[in-house]
């Protein structure tokens, strides 16, 4: 809670170099699986999310894509709104009565750059993911080839870049002797490049 106060509450280039996560983490991830298709469907994925209403559309006639579907999935598996900044200010917090002092409602103003910029990201490599599983079933294991499937391994790569909670609830490459700790924001960046790293290092 004291290093988000100090160095990311309300710092606009903080919140605008957590959209790094995309080049940084989440399109090495999405290549070793799609070795170079990712770079458009994440093209398209950035301009959909900028939209915060892409979860509302019903699936068209003819389209592959129920990207409905993919939110509601999501969100059901608190993967799009359960930000790092909520699981700090919320685990910061004793009672409920402290969820609505002042103090936690400057809080709250102060995180929404940095809590927004985690969202889009979120919703970024969620559609991006789901949309290359869709397209191309052949290059994703068989678990993830059907309708269903595809939004499990948006979901997994969701979790892989963006939930700070590595250590304790994320993907078992970031539970590893390396990955285990989990007590400061640094750190969270730490998880997500081990993970990065496992994957570089199977492949080798």
């Amino acid at each position: 809670m004291g290093s988000f106060t100090l160095f990311l509450a309300g710092n606009v280039s903080s919140a605008l170099i957590n959209l790094t996560s995309i080049p940084l983490l989440g399109q090495p991830l999405l290549n070793r699986d799609f070795a170079g298709r990712e770079i458009p469907a994440l093209t398209t994925a950035m301009k959909m999310a900028v939209n915060s209403n892409w979860g509302t559309r019903d699936k068209e006639a003819g389209s592959r894509y129920d990207y409905k579907g993919l939110y509601d999935f999501l969100m059901d598996h608190a993967a799009l709104k359960h930000t790092m900044v909520r699981e700090i200010m919320e685990g910061g917090r004793q009672s409920s009565a402290e969820f609505n002092t002042l103090g936690a409602k400057v809080m709250n103003l102060l995180s929404l750059p940095f809590s927004a910029t985690e969202e889009y990201n979120r919703a970024t490599i969620g559609i991006a993911a789901y949309k290359l599983a869709i397209d191309n079933p052949q290059m994703v294991p068989k678990e993830y080839r059907s309708e269903e499937g595809a939004k499990e391994y948006a979901l997994r790569l969701v979790k892989d870049v963006n939930t700070s909670g590595m250590a304790a609830t994320g993907p078992s490459e970031s539970r590893t002797i390396l990955c285990s700790h989990n007590d400061c924001l640094p750190l969270c960046i730490r998880n997500s490049a081990c993970i990065c790293s496992v994957y570089q290092r199977r492949d080798s």
